[in-house]
């Protein structure tokens, strides 16, 4: 795999079809859930077809060309095989789902009514299409990608693609929400209901969740380069970044941004205690000071009056967690709603509903317990972990845990051999475990948020793997040249 260097052509052009694939599917899934459609109407059912065939040729042809490597690792053939399962057993529930369902839903105030769930046959072939597109993105960028020689040039492409476009849109923020984010400094978050910056979307959520994911990238490549100065121009990338995350009061977002830059920082402290004591110095009171600053200014009562201190006070408000509570609590009915209609079919427990067919059968129940709460004809499940057992049922959530607990392992594995990726996977990890719970954020499937969310994980760590499989294999040809 690793013996010879590839040409200039076939490092920075056999790619190419990877990224067509990727663009044409991340349109396929905006195009299908965006209300009014991205560049024809949602339920154009010719558009949707256009595209699908159009990816579809693409793939099959891309994975004629890029072959499948015999030399596979046992993680990526179990995953292999599971995707094989779990696409069959989403086919055969396709075939037997009945197109009309009679459930009983419990409503919050407990009273149980009867909702009728119709499923069509279009909505059984865009399930059936989706599918395939889930199943052949992830079969070429988890199982044929990364057994590339051009694989770690395009991780390091997509990087920088998902780090400029996560500075452009928070730039995009910075000049058209000016307004707000003013507001929110003088008035303040917690004292009156003011709009928040949501870029160029319709949602802070979605916002704040591109940018983490730029974020996440930048942290990436902080810990691939090795030279200070690129390292600490990462860093800095991060901060603007770090400053429309909070500004969006996503919760969960502005939580796992800052943590994981703390921790990162800690790790850079301890390093240069190690090794530049006077740096290790320099940085550490530096950051001391920082944190003085703030919490003498934030909660001490003689400093309340000044400008820094009522900038600082309406930035953190002290009901932050309260309104985090609130927040949960809401996202906790919609799992209920999401549970009770789960349940209520031995079905939809073992096998699920599959893709989209989930969705405009979560719409019904919402709007059955609460007509305003769905906008736009698709449920939201606000975690990764319920949608895949709606879309899947056990079988598939099964399968989605133990690909996930093989990957920590395997990450657990790289902070013993590899310490400074295997930190970075780690908190990648993390990070991506606790969007999950939370967000529709799944490894490689669903929405583009969702597959980038996921490939901030999923790209480092093949790239990682790699890299320490080329070493492993220079040091046996080490070894082999001086026995011979």
């Amino acid at each position: 795999m690793f013996k010879h260097k590839p040409t200039f052509i076939n490092k920075y052009t056999s790619f190419i079809p990877f990224i067509l694939i990727s663009a044409l599917t991340f349109l396929i899934y905006e195009q299908t859930y965006a209300p009014n459609g991205i560049i024809f109407s949602h339920n154009d059912f010719v558009g949707f077809l256009f595209l699908i065939v159009a990816n579809l040729t693409l793939i099959v042809f891309t994975s004629y060309v890029q072959r499948f490597d015999q030399k596979q690792t046992k993680t990526r053939v179990f995953l292999l095989y599971a995707l094989l399962i779990v696409s069959a057993l989403s086919v055969f529930n396709l075939l037997i789902m009945p197109m009309d369902q009679v459930i009983n839903a419990t409503t919050k105030d407990g009273e149980v009514v009867q909702l009728l769930l119709q499923v069509t046959l279009a909505d059984k072939f865009r399930s059936l299409m989706l599918l395939f597109i889930s199943a052949s993105y992830i079969y070429l960028m988890a199982i044929v990608l990364p057994r590339k020689e051009f694989f770690r040039g395009f991780v390091l492409l997509l990087s920088y693609a998902v780090i400029a476009y996560a500075l452009g849109i928070a730039i995009y923020s910075f000049v058209t929400e000016y307004q707000v984010y003013v507001d929110l400094i003088k008035i303040g978050y917690g004292n009156a209901n003011i709009p928040v910056p949501e870029g160029p979307y319709d949602n802070r959520n979605t916002f704040a969740s591109f940018l983490l994911t730029g974020f996440m990238f930048s942290i990436f490549l902080y810990f691939f380069y090795k030279t200070r100065k690129r390292r600490y121009f990462f860093i800095i990338i991060t901060v603007p970044l770090l400053v429309a995350i909070y500004f969006t009061f996503s919760k969960t977002n502005m939580l796992l941004s800052l943590l994981t830059f703390i921790l990162v920082f800690l790790r850079h402290l301890l390093l240069l205690l190690k090794r530049h004591k006077k740096r290790f110095l320099i940085e550490f009171v530096i950051s001391v000071v920082f944190t003085t600053v703030f919490v003498l200014f934030r909660f001490l009562p003689a400093l309340s009056q000044t400008l820094l201190a009522r900038g600082l006070t309406n930035l953190v408000p002290l009901n932050l967690l309260e309104i985090g509570e609130r927040t949960l609590f809401a996202r906790i009915e919609l799992w209920r709603l999401a549970y009770d209609l789960i349940v209520s079919r031995p079905r939809a427990i073992i096998l699920g509903d599959g893709i989209f067919i989930n969705r405009v059968l979560y719409d019904a129940r919402i709007v059955l317990e609460n007509p305003s709460w769905s906008t736009t004809g698709y449920g939201n499940y606000h975690s990764g972990y319920i949608e895949i057992l709606s879309a899947f049922g056990l079988v598939g959530g099964l399968v989605y845990l133990i690909v996930l607990i093989a990957l920590f392992i395997k990450i657990l594995i790289f902070v013993k051999k590899m310490p400074a990726p295997g930190y970075f996977l780690l908190l990648s990890m993390l990070v991506f475990l606790t969007r999950g719970s939370v967000e529709s954020i799944m490894i490689l499937v669903f929405k583009t948020e969702s597959i980038l969310a996921s490939a901030a994980l999923i790209l480092p760590y093949f790239y990682f793997s790699n890299l320490k499989q080329e070493q492993k294999m220079r040091t046996m040809e080490i070894i082999q040249n001086a026995s011979a």
